[in-house]
């Protein structure tokens, strides 16, 4: 998103859970958080804001997603060509 990662990030806790809602179709579960919270990869406020420290950890997963998606989306784009070479 070309934002720094040695600083932090904050959204309101109302709008996390429309974003999470929409992309995942599941229900939030608050307790979701309060376990991510537990090992370090967010804090939850007082005033409702859920706030994303820059971590070791943290970017460790997400380079783990964006792999997993890589090879996705690698696999799809395989299997469309097959299909494409088999069709011909």
């Amino acid at each position: 998103m070309g934002m720094d990662t040695s600083k932090s990030c904050q959204l309101h806790m109302k709008d996390l859970t429309i974003s999470l809602e929409k992309m995942t179709g599941a229900k939030f579960h608050l307790e979701s958080m309060q376990k991510a919270e537990k090992i370090g990869l967010l804090q939850i406020t007082a005033d409702d804001r859920v706030l994303f420290p820059p971590s070791d950890l943290a970017r460790i997963l997400v380079n783990i997603i964006v792999y997993k998606r890589l090879e996705k989306l690698e696999d799809t784009h395989r299997q469309k060509k097959m299909k494409n070479e088999s069709a011909a």
